[in-house]
């Protein structure tokens, strides 16, 4: 992989997968809308969200094998993040770091998830769940490549429903504080930053996995929303 940028600053669209991207148009988005794939993980958000409908995170839970091997493959994305030091020059964007790390995690890719899978696919879902290589951004498409992964993992039938707890309290937590290190290591910035609806430049599903969370709670309510 070679720099994306020429030294007048420009950048030409490169990332590092062997995926191709076949959402061009609104004719593609009705295609997309309805497809196999949108309609598997469609689903599988849904069970998602509904397996932690008026729970809290202390739900007593014993995760499968699955889960642990999935945590522990984050442990090893983490490890090269700590070895993979940012470039002290002066930057304009996101420290060009960022790529030495995604690299090395796109061709580490089969050792970190031996453990969870050899699905080519799903590899690369994972590697695009970290961030752009080009942009040095992240935002909520890549989050939404990290769902796609849980949805190959279904899929596959690597992971079942009473998965679903787990994969939310433990699985989607450790990856949040997994790109939340990411992004301060490697001052990654946020994806087509809008401020669309106030909630958050760089992901959504803990907003939708928390309000599911607090149906019919007895304290927390809609209009607590603005009490700090």
């Amino acid at each position: 992989i070679t720099d994306a940028y020429d030294d007048n600053g420009s950048a030409d669209i490169l990332e590092l997968s062997h995926l191709t991207k076949n959402i061009n148009s609104e004719n593609d988005i009705e295609k997309w809308n309805d497809s196999p794939a949108y309609i598997a993980i469609y689903n599988v958000l849904s069970l998602l969200n509904d397996s932690v409908k008026s729970k809290p995170r202390n739900t007593p839970r014993e995760p499968r094998p699955i889960i642990t091997n999935i945590l522990a493959a984050f442990d090893k994305v983490r490890t090269i993040l700590n070895e993979v030091e940012p470039f002290t020059q002066p930057q304009r964007f996101g420290n060009r770091a960022f790529r030495v790390f995604l690299t090395r995690v796109f061709n580490e890719r089969a050792e970190i998830l031996k453990d969870v899978t050899d699905n080519a696919d799903a590899h690369e879902y994972f590697c695009q769940s970290f961030g752009s290589w080009t942009r040095i951004d992240y935002g909520t498409g890549h989050e939404f490549n990290f769902l796609a992964f849980i949805t190959a993992l279904a899929v596959l039938n690597l992971i079942e429903p009473n998965d679903c707890v787990c994969i939310v309290f433990d699985v989607f937590w450790a990856y949040w504080d997994l790109i939340l290190a990411v992004q301060d290591r490697y001052h990654q910035e946020p994806a087509g930053s809008h401020g669309a609806w106030g909630v958050d430049d760089y992901v959504a599903l803990p907003f939708v996995f928390g309000s599911s969370q607090l149906i019919d709670h007895s304290e927390i309510t809609p209009a607590n929303v603005i009490d700090r």
